[in-house]
């Protein structure tokens, strides 16, 4: 596979390129990738060699511009970006998007973010807003790790926080439950203040509470 470094604007490159988008919005077009053999290999592959400088803007690497102008009914979705996966054969690892970050030379960056997501006004016609939706629909459990969200360091650097929440209005509640069951479980025991609930936990496969008091 041919691979080239893009530090400007190479019409040998972008004409082609430009002209298979052209043929797949409008005609349809799928293309077909089999890898083989016994190696890793990439199907598309950009090297971006970024000697831009300027003071306000965005460098972006791939940049999607989608206008909604048709009207959509039903279940139907938009995806702006889609991966769908069907799983046939053994892999250690699968994972939907990967990002890796490294330095070269300890450059000065005020704050990086490995998945940046801003969520600007879009409207007050809108049923629900959340910033990530995260869904199960697996009918068996795993042998190992089964959460929604996995949090673990490689390094001797202990973060500060699991979850960061700046400014004072931040949010209205650091947890919202829109209904009892197996993480908050209904508990009017005769304790100490007025305790209605409490919160399951586990840790190291010992179940506990954190208690829950009517304000």
């Amino acid at each position: 596979m041919a691979v080239r470094n893009l530090s400007k604007l190479d019409r040998t490159v972008f004409q082609p390129l430009g002209q298979i988008l052209r043929e797949a919005f409008n005609d349809g077009l799928i293309a077909d990738y089999t890898p083989s053999g016994s190696s890793a290999t990439n199907k598309v592959r950009l090297n971006f060699a970024d000697s831009s400088t300027h003071s306000s803007g965005y460098n972006r690497g791939i940049y999607l511009n989608w206008t909604q102008t048709g009207t959509k009914t039903g279940s139907a979705e938009i995806n702006a970006f889609a991966v769908d996966f069907s799983l046939r054969a053994d892999c250690p690892y699968v994972y939907g998007m990967a990002v890796y970050a490294s330095h070269i030379g300890n450059p000065t960056i005020d704050f990086f973010a490995g998945w940046s997501l801003y969520l600007d006004d879009i409207g007050s016609n809108v049923g629900g807003i959340v910033g990530l939706d995260l869904g199960f629909a697996a009918s068996t459990s795993p042998s190992g790790r089964h959460a929604f969200i996995r949090c673990r360091k490689h390094t001797a650097n202990v973060p500060d926080t699991v979850l960061l929440l700046e400014g004072s209005g931040c949010a209205k509640y650091l947890l919202k439950f829109d209904q009892t069951g197996n993480l908050c479980v209904t508990d009017a025991s005769a304790v100490a203040g007025n305790r209605t609930h409490k919160i399951k936990c586990n840790l190291q496969g010992v179940e506990f509470y954190l208690n829950g008091y009517a304000a």
